[in-house]
């Protein structure tokens, strides 16, 4: 049954969809693509951002609007959402598996 079914936004993209996640609140839609980009898109602007090139791994932190993202080496970490271009960078070894 679709009763109470809504569309809240649809998001145009010339990329085939992997792997895609709302945040707690649902105001966010964190997706990466076939080419490896990690988008942002804001259900409330509806501004799409690219905030991660080459992302093999990311995550809501369950219970927040933290974000983790691995590319390459590197681990970002969006502390604050509301401003995706400020993320802390970390150097890491091995691939990200689980964030808990």
């Amino acid at each position: 049954s679709t009763s109470g079914a809504a569309v809240i936004d649809q998001v145009s993209h010339d990329a085939n969809i992997n792997w895609l996640a709302l945040n707690e609140t649902s105001r966010y839609l964190l997706f990466r693509d076939k080419n490896l980009k990690l988008y942002l898109h804001n259900l409330q602007t509806r501004l799409k951002t690219c905030i991660l090139s080459l992302c093999i791994y990311a995550q809501w932190i369950p219970d927040s609007d933290v974000v983790v993202g691995q590319s390459q080496d590197n681990l970002s970490v969006w502390y604050n959402i509301d401003h995706p271009e400020s993320c802390d960078v970390r150097p890491i070894k091995g691939d990200v598996v689980e964030i808990s």
